[in-house]
Parts: C-alpha cells; structure tokens; sequence
C-alpha cells in the first residue's frame, strides 16, 4: 500500500507539470521520467497508474486512458485514489 502510494504520488506531481494529455508518447515519457528518478520496475508505478484511472486491476493502457480522460480528469482520479490510500 504504501509503495503504491509513493509511486501514484511521485506520477501526479509530474503529471501535473505536464501539458500535452493529447497524445499517449509524451505522457509516456513523463510517466517513464518518474519511474526512472524512483529507480523502480515499471509496474510499481503502472500498476497503480492504471488502476487508479480505471477503478480495474486489467484495462487499456495507462497513456490511452490518461489522453481519453484529458488532463482534468485523469489528475482528479488520481488524487481520489490518494486520498483513499
């Protein structure tokens, strides 16, 4: 639980200083940027990435669901599933 939270944490504070929602490559980048400066596997922050966005352990990519959703939505989610860790 709380290395879920780190990770979702550390996502939507990059996330938050990114602006183009509209195309998955370059929430990829940012996504991967994080995962990087936490020197961790990718999916201690995919996982809880997709799961948070989706409210579903298996769904569409991440980046898709991030675009689909736009800015707005996606950091919203994000943030309520924080809170609820």
């Amino acid at each position: 639980k709380s290395i879920a939270k780190n990770s979702l944490e550390a996502a939507l504070n990059d996330l938050k200083n990114h602006d183009n929602f509209d195309d998955p490559a370059a929430l990829k980048e940012c996504v991967v940027s994080t995962i990087q400066k936490l020197e961790v596997k990718n999916g201690i922050v995919m996982w809880p990435l997709r799961a948070a966005l989706t409210g579903v352990p298996k769904s569409p990519g991440a980046f898709e669901m991030m675009q689909l959703l736009g800015k707005e939505r996606s950091l919203k989610r994000l943030q309520q599933t924080l809170d609820r860790l």
